[in-house]
Order: structure tokens, then C-alpha cells, then sequence
């Protein structure tokens, strides 16, 4: 139920009017009916009837009616059967059903009577060799059902480590996913053997994690449980404009021509973040890689036409090959949030905690963009799902035309939920069709439940325990961002401030340590001219000395004219940048009053930065060499010489810093050097040296570097780390620092683009 132009809507509400119409070739079933928590069971993992069309290809009709056989098969006695996988061979084409049994035999006596109750287009096409058993287990589908029952409910529960769960039905197991970056609900022995297990992304086998069940009170399942580790996520969005992530309920442009609504932030097998949506939004219905944007049809949301900023590109699009009407827009920024309140705007968003399915009188709740945030309750309708064309659910507030309907067309794709007591929501269908051109206040929505399966996809889960306490703090650009940091370490002022150019990192990055030990804060400034907002700051710090890192291509001499106007001047300048190091260290260091220095390299930014804070925790200065020569430069040595430094802390691996260099000082010096696979892993490694619980901890880009170089000074003063991490989300070192440090409240440095908001929400890295 995309919104498309003027040219395409008359076709399209003639599908939609079809679309709400059960088909007479509806699946018959059995003489037993079937158990409807079984059928429900079954469609959590996709199982479910499909119809023969009779235009169909031969081998889509073959495939559709496998897949009837299979849901029937296991509906008609789930105490004998245990599970009924699809069979394919090497090019993917199903060719039979592999069922394991729970009471031998049961499969062969149960297949004459199930294939007989199909309808006849089905029944054409298989018979009872199409069945094989391949094995007897101690468990039914029954006894599996009732399992995932109760796991579900753990997932959903607050505050739990549960972050999935599923059903194998190759291995007639549950598969549980264990949050990996938050071990604070599972007792120390569980949490060791949570280090140990497979991660839901790598494809490796998954293992039986028992202490870790009894730990969580699901040890007594009464089935197998295979338990991988998994990431818990949290993020935010906006409606109108959501460029720092994409969740449940935002207007999305397919093509630039066809308008409809997003459903919910998932991630696919191979850990990439995505948004779902309904398949039938392409053009043409079912269709992989068209870009999607941000934005709505002129006409849908009072002439606004969204931003048109890049969302991603549709891939796994289901509905032609599965039946199954989704698809998934790969994007950088998705997050397991959705919108409420009126439609185009929205009012509130909430986080999205696992997956439900509605019961026979059940009240559910659509959010599409058009027409914004509803409710209806199945009324006069049979529990279940039915065969459109594809497999879609309905539920009629009404049976008479009203106009207020339910959806309409801009809402398709967007969240179908149930509200939980704590505030948060479960996902449980994308919306697919509307009854609005035939009068029938009514809305259809895929599944969600079937839609991760046929995508491969797995909800994003939002688990509270995981989330850090962030602020932030950030002007409107790098200068400005630099006196809010002073604002903040200094409230009182300071006597002594150093200023560095903003331009370039290098002299700012050994005045960090030097400023720290001074109990001095670092403002950046222009080349040429003094920003505003750090002359507002000087003036309010009051110090008595501005000490000016760096020679006049850094800060030129008219603006250490217009310093003077407010402190005495001392400049620190050298012939380059490792004279200039040098000549910091020998200022706020006296002579014989260190024994360690740290050194990193001057020609990139991340090791010196992250080793600031940490430097100033050992009273120690950091010094910049040229790692690509075979030693410190002369300046530096010296410096050494006078400090006294007989240790030495090589920030980063080569080619960073070279061994040569290294060598060298090994020759009279005591040398360490810490180094990670990446910027992020070394920062982590380099402030293992805070182990008491920190205050706070800071967090800035690891890709731009004019936020952080004030915040070392600060940081250093404060004896708290500072740490690096991605633009739009939190690295895997970081997570675990701020666990081991306590979870401590986090600063983040910078604005949007340094740090986005799903940055401040805390969301993960994969």
C-alpha cells in the first residue's frame, strides 16, 4: 500500500481492493482442527499455507504447495511430530520435506490424510515420497512451541539478557541469542562461559551454554537449547528528520516516485543494520536495488517532501520468490525505535522489545506516516492469516465503510505493534493494504515473525541495562566546541590557559599532558583571527598567563597581539613539530620531576590523543617523534635527559612508531609499547591504567580530531579517560571499557557530524 503518483493510483487501489478479499483457494485443513497456539507456532517461523496460483510458474506453484504440506503436516499432530524442514538441492529449488519425529513412524500414517485435505492445485503437485524421515527425537513440536513460549517471554522481559530467540527446525532446537556486551544479569560463572560462545553473526555452530540457561531460569526448558552471543541496541530517530537513524514509522521515497512508511530497525545475517519495510513498494513490486530516500509525496504530509537525504538501497525483497511482502533498505544508521502520534509528524518515539502476535480479539496498533498512529481489534474474523497473493494477517475495526479508517495508502511498510507495560512496544507486522477502496475499515500486515525469516533478519532489541548515562558537549564548530569544554572543566577559571591552532592537531596534541599537570584548560583558535566564542571564554576564565603552543604558520602574530590584550603571552614554538613537543614538556615539567614519558607518533592523531589523559595520571608528558625514522628527535632526547625518564610508553604498533625507534631507546631506557589492531583498541589498551571507577568518562571521533583536543587537557586534570569511537556508533572496546570501569556517565565531544545521535543513545557497533 505504497502512495505512487497520480498515473499509477488507479491501478494500484484496484490490487489493494483485491488484496483484502480471502481467496476461495484458501488452504482446507484437516478433519482435527488444528491447535491455534500451534498455528501461530508455526508462523513465527514462517510455516504457514500458500496457495497455487493458477498463473504461477511450475516450479514457484511446486514450492508453494511444499510449503502448504509442511504446515499441515506438523498442524495435524504436533505431540508426534518434532520439526518439518523444506528440502533444496544445490540450486535452490525445494524438492521435498525432511521431517523429524517424535514417535516413529507417525510422519508416513499422517501424510495420506494431509495431502488429501489440501486443495486440489496442491494436491496435484506433491505426494507422500515427497516426505522423508530423517530421524526420531525426545521432543515434539508441542513441547518446542511451549519452549519458545516461555524464552520469549524472557526476551521480552526487562532487564533481562535474552536479545532472541527462534525456533531450528532443522535441529528440532530453540536457538537463543545472550546479550554479549552486557554480562550484569548472569552470575560470574555464566558471564565466563558467555565469553566463550559463538557471536549470532559468524555462522559457527552454537553451543550449550548450560550454566548460562540455569543462570537465567531456563534450564528446565525440556528441549535443547542452543545459545549464541548476541548485541542488545538502542538508538533514536525523528519522523521529519531522522538522519541520525531510521526506525519504525518515518516517510521513505523509493525511487523518488513511490511514498511509504518504514517498519522496523533489524539486522541482517551478516550484522549490517537495515530498516524493513513492504516489499510491494519497489517498482516493480518485489524489486532489489533501488535507492531510498528520506521524504514523503507532496501530497501526503501537507505539501512537505522530505529532506531527500540518502537512506539506503532495497535488498532481500521477498515478495515475488517467498510470498512474503518485505523487503529491507541496508542503511548506516537503523534503529529498534518507532513513531506514535499523528501522521507526517509524529509526537513520541518508543523502543521496540521483541516480537508478538495477536490473539483472536487482540488490540493492535499501526503507525504509518499517512495516517499516523491507530488501533483496531479483530472483530467478526476467524484467528489467522491468509493467503493475498502473499501471506498477509487482517484485522477490521468495523464491517461498514468509516472515515477514519485504520491505513491508507503512504502507510505500507510501517510498524503493526502491541503496546508493553513498561513503556516499550512489540513489533508484530509491517502493513500491507488497506479496505479504504472498497469501503471495509480494514488493515492487512505481513507478519513480522515471517518476514525476519524469509529476510534472515533479526530484530534490534533494546535492552535498558546496556545503556550508557551520555551527555554531550559541543558548540556550533571546533572553537566553539572548545570553550564549552573549558566551561565545563572550569567553571571558576583558570590561571593559566593554553591556546593551540585549530587548523592542524599536532601542537595541541603534547599540550594536552602539559596542560593537565598545570591545571590548565586548551582553547583552539584560527591562524589568523581569535573565534568569538574562545576571546567570550578567555575573558570569562580570567587567567593571568595564555601560553600559546605552536610557531606563527599555527597561530600568526596578530593573534597573539589580541591575546595579550587579555594575559601576558608566552609562546612555545619550535622549528617543527617535535622542537615544539619538546619545548611543551620542558615547560610545564621541571627538571628531575618524571621518570616515565609516553611517546606517540606526530604525523596522525589518535595514539597521542587517547594517551593525554592518561599521561597526565602518571605525571608524565607526552612527546611526539617522527615514527617513520629510526629515532626521537635530538630535542626530544634532550628532554628526556633533564626529566630524568628512564620508562618510556610507546603509544601504537608500526608502522606508527618503528621498531628502529624503538630499539633505540631500548638501549638506555626501560620501553613498553601498547598497541591494538586499531585507534579504538589502543585507546581501550591505553587506558587500562584507570582501574578505580572514574567520575565520567569522555568519548570523541576517532576519525575527526578537533573535539578531542581540548577535552585531553581537561580529562587530564580530571584523572578520567577519554576514549575514541566511530561517528554513528559505539565501538565493541568502548562498550566493554565503560562495563569494566563501572558504567560511569559518558561525555561525548563535538557535534553532529563527530558523534551522532545514535552515538548519545548508545548504540552499538557490529
Amino acid at each position: 500500500m505504497p502512495f505512487r503518483p497520480l498515473a499509477s493510483i488507479v491501478g494500484a487501489l484496484a490490487l489493494v481492493g483485491g488484496l483484502l478479499v480471502a481467496p476461495t483457494t484458501a488452504s482446507a485443513a484437516p478433519a482435527a482442527a488444528p491447535d491455534a497456539s500451534v498455528v501461530q507456532c508455526l508462523a513465527r517461523s514462517a510455516i504457514v499455507p500458500v496457495a497455487v496460483e493458477p498463473e504461477t510458474t511450475p516450479e514457484v506453484g511446486r514450492t508453494a504447495a511444499l510449503r502448504s504440506l509442511q504446515q499441515a503436516l506438523l498442524a495435524a499432530d504436533p505431540d508426534a511430530l518434532a520439526s518439518a524442514q523444506l528440502r533444496q538441492d544445490a540450486e535452490g529449488d525445494v524438492v521435498g520435506i525432511d521431517v523429524l519425529e517424535a514417535v516413529a513412524g507417525s510422519a508416513a500414517a499422517l501424510v495420506p490424510a494431509v495431502i488429501a485435505g489440501l486443495p486440489a492445485e496442491a494436491q496435484a503437485l506433491v505426494s507422500s515420497a515427497d516426505v522423508t524421515a530423517v530421524g526420531t527425537v525426545d521432543r515434539s513440536l508441542r513441547a518446542l512451541c511451549e519452549g519458545f513460549d516461555r524464552a520469549l517471554a524472557a526476551a521480552t522481559g526487562s532487564g533481562d539478557a535474552i536479545v532472541s530467540a527462534a525456533i531450528d527446525h532443522e535441529r528440532a532446537a530453540l536457538r537463543l541469542g545472550v546479550d554479549r556486551l552486557d554480562a550484569s544479569a548472569i552470575a560470574p560463572t555464566a558471564a565466563r562461559e558467555l565469553d566463550g560462545l559463538p557471536t549470532a553473526a559468524s555462522g559457527d555452530e552454537p553451543a550449550r551454554a548450560e550454566t548460562l540457561l540455569e543462570t537465567m531460569g531456563l534450564a528446565d526448558l525440556g528441549v535443547p537449547v542452543d545459545v549464541v552471543a548476541d548485541v542488545a541496541d538502542e538508538a533514536a530517530a525523528s519522523r521529519l528528520d531522522d538522519r541520525d537513524g531510521h526506525g519504525g514509522g518515518i516517510g521513505i521515497l523509493v525511487g523518488g516516485t513511490v511514498a511509504c512508511s518504514s517498519g522496523f530497525g533489524v539486522r541482517l545475517d551478516d550484522g549490517s543494520p537495515a530498516i524493513m519495510s513492504a516489499g510491494h513498494c519497489a517498482a516493480p513490486d518485489g524489486a532489489n536495488g533501488q535507492s531510498v530516500t528520506h521524504g514523503f509525496a507532496a501530497s501526503l504530509c501537507g505539501g512537505y517532501a522530505g529532506n531527500g537525504a540518502r537512506i539506503g538501497t532495497i535488498s532481500h525483497n521477498q515478495l515475488q520468490w517467498s510470498y512474503v511482502d518485505s523487503m529491507v533498505v541496508r542503511t548506516q544508521f537503523a534503529t529498534p525505535t518507532m513513531w506514535l502520534g499523528a501522521g507526517c509528524t509524529g509526537s513520541r518515539e518508543v523502543a521496540v522489545e521483541g516480537i508478538g502476535v495477536i490473539a483472536g480479539s487482540g488490540s493492535v496498533g499501526f503507525s504509518g506516516v499517512r495516517h499516523g498512529e491507530r488501533y483496531a481489534t479483530r472483530t467478526n474474523e476467524p484467528v489467522g492469516c491468509y493467503d493475498f497473493g502473499f501471506l498477509a494477517c487482517a484485522v477490521y475495526r468495523s464491517m461498514s465503510a468509516s472515515p477514519d479508517y485504520v491505513c491508507e495508502p503512504g502507510d505500507s511498510g510501517g510498524p503493526v505493534f502491541q503496546h508493553r507495560g513498561d513503556g516499550t512496544v512489540r513489533a508484530v507486522g509491517l502493513i500491507t493494504a488497506t479496505g479504504a477502496p472498497i469501503g471495509i475499515n480494514r488493515c492487512s500486515y505481513t507478519d513480522v515473525a515471517t518476514a525476519l525469516w524469509a529476510t534472515g533478519a533479526s530484530m534490534m532489541t533494546r535492552t535498558p541495562s546496556t545503556v550508557a548515562d551520555t551527555s554531550r558537549i559541543a558548540g556550533d564548530d571546533r572553537y566553539a566546541t572548545s570553550a564549552e569544554i573549558a566551561r565545563a572543566g572550569y567553571p571558576n577559571g583558570a590561571g593559566r590557559v593554553f591556546i593551540a591552532g585549530g587548523e592542524g592537531f599536532a601542537d595541541a596534541l603534547s599540550a594536552g599532558a602539559a596542560a593537565a599537570r598545570l591545571r590548565a584548560p586548551l582553547l583552539l583558535t584560527q591562524r589568523d583571527a581569535l573565534p568569538t566564542p574562545v576571546r567570550a571564554e578567555l575573558v570569562r576564565l580570567r587567567p593571568t598567563q595564555i601560553v600559546v603552543v605552536g610557531s606563527t604558520p599555527s597561530v600568526s602574530a596578530a593573534v597573539e597581539r589580541q591575546l595579550a590584550d587579555i594575559a601576558p603571552v608566552t609562546r612555545l614554538g619550535g622549528a617543527n613539530r617535535f622542537e615544539t613537543s619538546a619545548m611543551i614538556a620542558q615547560f610545564a615539567f621541571p627538571a628531575g620531576s618524571t621518570s616515565n614519558a609516553f611517546i606517540a607518533t606526530g604525523r596522525n592523531f589518535p595514539d597521542a590523543l587517547s594517551a593525554g589523559p592518561v599521561a597526565a595520571l602518571r605525571g608524565a608528558p607526552v612527546l611526539l617523534v617522527d615514527g617513520t625514522s629510526g629515532s626521537v628527535h635530538a630535542s626530544g632526547l634532550a628532554v628526556m635527559q633533564r626529566l630524568g625518564v628512564r620508562r618510556v610508553t610507546v603509544i601504537g604498533g608500526e608502522p606508527s612508531v618503528s621498531e628502529a625507534l624503538v630499539d633505540s631507546l631500548r638501549a638506555t631506557r626501560t620501553v613498553e609499547r601498547i598497541a591494538g589492531a586499531n585507534r579504538y583498541q589502543t585507546a581501550a589498551l591505553v587506558n587500562a591504567a584507570f582501574g578505580a571507577t572514574p567520575s565520567r568518562m569522555y568519548l570523541a571521533s576517532g576519525e575527526r580530531f578537533p573535539d578531542a583536543l581540548a577535552a585531553s587537557a581537561v580529562a587530564g586534570a580530571q584523572r578520567v579517560p577519554l576514549y575514541l569511537t566511530g561517528a554513528s556508533c559505539v565501538v565493541p572496546e568502548v562498550q566493554a571499557e565503560h562495563v569494566r570501569l563501572g558504567a560511569p556517565p559518558v561525555v561525548l565531544l563535538g557535534g553532529f557530524p563527530s558523534l551522532r545521535g545514535a552515538v548519545l543513545e548508545w548504540a552499538p557497533c557490529v
